[in-house]
């Protein structure tokens, strides 16, 4: 009796070890990468909903909570966008548009991913354990394919990302309008910064629009501010107040029966009065002595007669 043995063994030694362990140490590398930027993501998507939430809460939202469900951030921030825009008279859809485009990008890539790694890690299984790159059409296809849906969700993607940008600058020009065009260059420049500018802002109050002809806006009259004197009821608004209204001079007014404008009689309220003539004499004359308001001077006494006198008229007598 013959004995065959056809076990063979091809241990991999020399190239194939070699190339196992570049395998590995790559696959812990990648690994530690994915928990470095699952860690920040993380981060980023706690401090988004928590500035969603706040800030939808403020805008007396239902569900402000919203924030917080996966791919439903952007349509929170749509929803306070949309609120402000109606607010300044637009009207406009940024909810929607955010919500479908974020479910399609996050579509498109899972199924491109899934679709392509197992066909890539077929290839480099392929690879180690033949020493060759060579692939059929089998391995190929599917890259292929993957790549296409990760491309379509790219496009997808700098669609959301412009009208995620817009509403960005809607919320920023509304709780802080002096800082808006600088947040929204952080937002594009610094990657995570729009979430940061966010939970700042997350406890502020909307400011208020500027009037059409320009200047500040009047905010409600708070305690200690003037309050300017506001017109008469039924009065036309910015006309001047009425003579006799509060905080108005009046002049005094004209007797009651004479025209309006002319002077006032002698003897009205203001007018000095000079002394009237006597009864029964002409205007004008000079008043008689004794009247009211004229002077009169003593008047002399008859003198006696004296003694020579009067002896001097008897003797002419005789």
């Amino acid at each position: 009796m013959y004995s065959y043995d056809f076990s063979y063994e091809y241990p991999i030694t020399g190239s194939g070890a070699e190339r196992m362990e570049a395998f590995a140490i790559f696959a812990s590398i990648y690994a530690i990468m994915l928990l470095v930027f699952a860690a920040i993501g993380l981060t980023i998507y706690v401090l988004r909903s928590i500035a969603l939430t706040r800030l939808s809460q403020n805008r007396g939202f239902d569900n402000p909570w919203i924030g917080w469900i996966p791919f439903c951030s952007g349509y929170a921030l749509g929803r306070i966008s949309d609120d402000i825009n109606i607010k300044r008279g637009k009207t406009t859809n940024h909810r929607k548009i955010l919500l479908g485009t974020n479910i399609a990008v996050g579509a498109l890539e899972l199924i491109g991913l899934g679709v392509m790694i197992p066909a890539v890690v077929s290839l480099i299984q392929h690879s180690i354990n033949y020493g060759s790159s060579v692939t059929g059409a089998e391995a190929a296809a599917p890259v292929l394919a993957g790549s296409f849906l990760i491309m379509i969700g790219a496009i997808v993607a700098i669609v959301y990302a412009v009208f995620n940008y817009i509403a960005l600058y809607s919320v920023f020009k509304d709780y802080a309008p002096n800082n808006a065009v600088l947040y929204l260059v952080l937002s594009l420049l610094v990657g995570g910064s729009d979430t940061i500018i966010l939970f700042i802002i997350r406890n502020k109050a909307p400011v208020p629009p500027m009037p059409p002809y320009g200047g500040y806006p009047y905010p409600p009259q708070q305690y200690g501010q003037y309050m300017p004197p506001q017109p008469p009821a039924g009065a036309p608004n910015g006309q001047p107040p009425q003579p006799g209204q509060f905080g108005q001079y009046m002049p005094p007014q004209p007797p009651a029966g004479a025209p309006n404008g002319q002077p006032s009689q002698p003897g009205q309220f203001g007018q000095y009065m000079p002394p009237q003539p006597p009864a029964g004499a002409p205007n004008g004359q000079p008043p008689q002595p004794g009247q009211y308001g004229q002077y009169i001077p003593p008047q002399p006494s008859p003198s006696p007669e004296t003694p020579k006198e009067s002896a001097q008229d008897s003797s002419d007598q005789q």
